[in-house]
């Protein structure tokens, strides 16, 4: 059978059950089912008007109704030739007087070019070229193969650094074959993952080992922190390595998988150093992140006795910031009656507060404003400016941030152009 042949014939497969489907709508013929279309072959027909012999091609519809099976045949115009049920051929009136194209009917084998196959062969052929596609993606190099040359670090940081007495290796639940955590670009990272496995945020970290070899951390063990989003909204106290306390721009951060649920990999911008890696814990009753910036490949101390002077410096600013966190005042309230004091708000009843979740309803309506923050984000915003300032409603926070962001993303706009 030659190609255009057959795909003649698998259009009027699809013509035919698309007619036959609109008959039984039409007719609202109830419980009926079609099972299957088959083409099954070309017959001879001798003509009464000349008796000259010309082919007729066959096509069958396969139906059930009430548990019975219905054989229905068409010619190649969709004209219904006759009906079989229960073996027993009964052809339509206007065939009953040709006995030998009903006798070629009945002769015909129930099997032929099945429009449930030709379906089937469609959607394989469909899934082939697009696992081509999605081949031609991904760079054929296998992920244990990878070293550090065929990426572009941003930072590293020692896995051998403590925080609060655990090295960052054992925080991480990385095994001891690893050196460093480094960060890269989610770009380059991409060249080497499956289109189902891309990263779409645009930081990514990798872990080495001393040979160079990488092994890519994807969310099984630093999960993108969606309640940040790409464009965070606020800076962040900061412990920097020298003992600076200051409020810092995070880009982004990673959710620690392996840790105890507060702790999270940030990446950040440091005035001094530029880019940093940042170990950062999450405080649910104070709504706030502290974080501490981490040791990497720009800011190398130079001897031991420097190093000694900046740990202490970054032990006391340690402590300045948490304390300085945990001294926030008890946020007030104010009412047409005057000012009444409340106690400190419950950070997770706030987060549930209906009048919160209709204020960040009306911020997202925005589009200037969805189109550049996360939902999440936005909340993590308004309440954190609900709860920091005194006498202030939640229309007013509200207000506030909506004016806040709107400004932020049109300034955004004009940078770009």
């Amino acid at each position: 059978m030659y190609e255009e042949e057959l795909d003649d014939i698998t259009v009027n497969l699809y013509e035919l059950r698309r007619k036959r489907l609109l008959e039984i709508e039409t007719n609202d013929i109830k419980d009926l089912e079609i099972k299957d279309i088959v083409y099954l072959g070309k017959i001879k027909e001798k003509t009464n008007e000349d008796e000259q012999i010309k082919e007729k091609q066959i096509y069958m519809t396969i139906e059930e109704k009430d548990g019975n099976i219905l054989y229905r045949y068409y010619d190649e115009n969709q004209e219904l030739l006759g009906i079989e049920k229960e073996n027993d051929y009964i052809p339509t009136e206007k065939n009953i007087d040709k006995p030998e194209l009903n006798t070629n009917i009945k002769s015909l084998e129930k099997n032929g070019l099945s429009l449930n196959e030709q379906e089937k062969k469609e959607q394989n052929t469909e899934k082939e070229q697009e696992q081509q596609e999605t081949n031609k993606e991904t760079i054929e190099l296998p992920l244990d193969q990878i070293v550090l040359s065929d990426l572009i670090p941003k930072e590293n940081v020692d896995l051998n650094e403590y925080h609060n007495g655990v090295t960052l290796r054992n925080i991480l639940g990385l095994s001891s074959e690893y050196d460093k955590l480094v960060l890269v670009s989610a770009d380059q990272v991409n060249k080497f993952l499956p289109a189902n496995k891309k990263i779409l945020h645009k930081d990514a970290f990798v872990a080495k080992k001393p040979n160079g070899e990488i092994t890519i951390l994807t969310e099984n063990m630093l999960e993108f922190d969606r309640r940040s989003g790409e464009h965070p909204l606020e800076k962040n106290e900061t412990i920097n390595t020298d003992g600076r306390i200051a409020q810092e721009q995070v880009t982004s951060r990673f959710k620690i998988t392996n840790g105890n649920g507060k702790q999270y990999i940030s990446v950040g911008y440091d005035e001094v150093h530029g880019k940093e890696i940042k170990f950062s814990e999450w405080s649910p009753e104070k709504g706030e992140y502290l974080d501490t910036e981490l040791q990497t490949n720009r800011i190398l101390r130079q001897d031991m006795n420097q190093d000694l002077i900046v740990d202490e410096k970054r032990k006391k600013g340690f402590y300045d910031a948490k304390n300085k966190l945990e001294s926030i005042e008890n946020v007030k309230d104010s009412d047409k009656n005057g000012t009444k004091e409340k106690e400190e708000i419950d950070y997770e009843k706030i987060y549930d507060d209906e009048e919160i979740e209709q204020a960040v309803n009306e911020i997202i309506e925005n589009d200037s404003i969805s189109e550049g923050y996360s939902r999440e984000s936005v909340k993590e915003y308004l309440i954190k400016k609900y709860r920091e300032v005194d006498n202030l409603t939640v229309k007013e926070a509200k207000d506030y941030v909506e004016k806040d962001l709107e400004t932020t993303m049109i300034g955004r706009t004009r940078e770009k152009k």
